[in-house]
């Protein structure tokens, strides 16, 4: 390898032009027609080369007039000292070293201060990496922004992608990476994976497809013949997944078992460990992602692997609460406006039809028989309370995590639970009234109370201080079995989603301020009607 990596470094250098660059493996191209600044880079893990063949192609035919870019181009090997070595770094991770904090020093903290120019010019970035065990496909991870999820699907480099909460970091903090500093910057920066470490063929046909792509495109943008939306339109979806689960490494002598790749399917509950490791087991069914297996000499990493699972809803529907920094307070609050208006207008609808009173008159006489005046009126003032509960409840969430760590996590929950109430293929019409909207009610409130009671199993503490289990019990059998059973599923779909487990996992670690005393509100009476008790 070390041949064939050498003449590759030997080529680059030879056709470089540092053009406003000091950094010596750092190659400018300027096209003269626009002035956007693409940033591509390779190597910034040593031993991922597999795409420094597409790079030094890429060089030499933009040179040669093979290929054109009417903007500025910069191709950067991030770390060729690491390359040459076989090594992953040689003092500490690059795609760590990104955060530039005061007094961190060594060859990698040096680097990240050589390459600090380049990357605070970028208009778009590229990063350029390969995973250390075999990998099933290629795939984007980073944090979820809807310009990023445009450009995956007009680059087609693959149909998968990994991503998280928008401006959630893959480390902690003061460990960043190099498409995360661009993107603090506020412009485009993408990471693809291309595969497993080394020369392969297939990989470098990958990379250098993408990188004419991404140029053709960047272009035509320019040029007017084109948007990003138009083209993204051409290309389908990818299916998204989320990290639900990163293990620890934990104990020095835990260890994989061999032959763990990304994308390797696990069952929940599977053994994972080596044999002589203590046990590592798969918290719940998904794919393993990043599996490490570090030479005796290396450091041990953060983690021992991530565990991913897809999203069951498109990454702009999951994330909707946190897209526009500030604004998913006020578009969640605008959604709670919203549901509030949907309430007042349903009130004055039964005002003047009257059918939650008739499918409540209709639902007591099924079970009685006969029915009182008086019990109708008490039944529909129980649901129409129901009802204009369900703002408060979520609004009181939402103050409970405000200013603390939980409040965005808590605005995505919030989003979630509203999302059946914005759908417009509803189990019941909404222009059936008050008793339109019940499903919509139901819907949300059995939502909050299947999360509700998941934190208090992990945490002992509630999200809400309501408890909905009698009540969203006594609506149930209003709405009947068949109704009640679909939205039911719904639910069951939306608790399987990734981000749900997620969110709940790491809102363990982000400790709201506890909710009021359990609050109950039923009377018997209520209860007997619906028969409940």
């Amino acid at each position: 390898m070390s041949r064939t990596l050498d003449a590759l470094l030997a080529r680059f250098e030879a056709a470089r032009k540092p053009g406003p660059w000091a950094y010596r493996w750092a190659h400018a191209h300027d096209g003269g027609v626009h002035e956007e600044h693409v940033v591509i880079t390779c190597l910034v893990h040593g031993n991922e080369v597999g795409s420094l063949p597409a790079v030094v192609r890429l060089q030499e035919a933009l040179a040669s007039g093979q290929a054109t870019f009417g903007g500025r181009l910069t191709l950067v090997i991030a770390n060729p000292e690491a390359a040459r070595a076989d090594r992953r770094f040689l003092d500490s991770d690059l795609n760590r070293a990104f955060a530039f904090v005061e007094g961190r020093e060594g060859h990698e903290h040096a680097r990240a201060r050589e390459l600090r120019p380049i990357l605070d010019s970028a208009d778009l970035l590229l990063d350029l990496h390969q995973t250390g065990t075999p990998s099933e496909t290629a795939f984007w991870t980073y944090p979820w922004d809807p310009v990023l999820g445009k450009w995956a699907r007009v680059l087609e480099a693959t149909t998968v992608g990994i991503t998280r909460a928008p401006g959630e970091g893959f480390d902690a903090p003061d460990l960043k990476c190099v498409d995360e500093y661009v993107r603090d910057l506020g412009r485009p920066a993408m990471c693809l994976e291309l595969g497993e470490k080394g020369f392969h063929p297939t990989q470098e046909a990958l990379a250098w497809r993408t990188m004419v792509r991404l140029l053709r495109t960047v272009d035509a943008i320019r040029a007017g013949t084109t948007t990003l939306e138009a083209e993204a339109h051409e290309h389908p979806e990818l299916t998204w997944y989320t990290t639900v689960h990163r293990e620890d490494w934990g104990s020095p002598d835990r260890a994989l078992a061999p032959g763990l790749g990304c994308w390797s399917r696990v069952e929940a509950h599977q053994e994972l460990a080596a044999e002589g490791s203590p046990s590592i087991q798969a918290v719940r069914t998904g794919r393993i992602l990043f599996p490490k297996y570090p030479r005796p000499d290396e450091p041990r990493p953060t983690h021992l692997f991530h565990l991913v699972a897809p999203l069951h809803q498109h990454p702009d529907v999951a994330f909707s609460a946190m897209l526009g920094g500030d604004g998913g307070r006020m578009r969640i609050e605008n959604v709670l406006s919203d549901m509030e208006a949907d309430i007042a207008s349903a009130e004055a609808e039964e005002a003047l039809n009257h059918k939650l009173a008739l499918h409540v008159r209709e639902h007591l006489t099924e079970r009685d028989g006969t029915v009182v005046d008086e019990d109708v009126t008490r039944a529909v003032q129980f649901v129409t309370d129901y009802i204009r509960s369900i703002p408060t409840i979520l609004r009181e969430a939402l103050e409970r995590s405000e200013g603390t760590f939980a409040e965005d996590k808590m605005r995505r929950m919030v989003t979630a639970a509203t999302t059946y109430w914005q759908a417009d293929d509803d189990v019941i019409p909404d222009s059936e009234g008050l008793y339109g909207i019940l499903d919509d009610a139901y819907c949300t409130l059995i939502l909050v109370q299947a999360l509700d009671e998941r934190y208090r199993e992990q945490t002992g503490q509630g999200l809400v201080a309501a408890d909905l289990t009698e009540s969203n019990l006594a609506i149930r059998r209003l709405l009947g079995p068949t109704n009640a059973g679909q939205l039911e599923d719904y639910v069951d779909e939306a608790l399987d989603d990734a981000t749900m487990t997620e969110l709940l996992e790491s809102l363990q670690a982000d400790p709201m301020a506890p909710p009021p005393e359990r609050i109950k509100t039923n009377d018997e009476l209520i209860l007997q009607l619906f028969n409940v008790i």
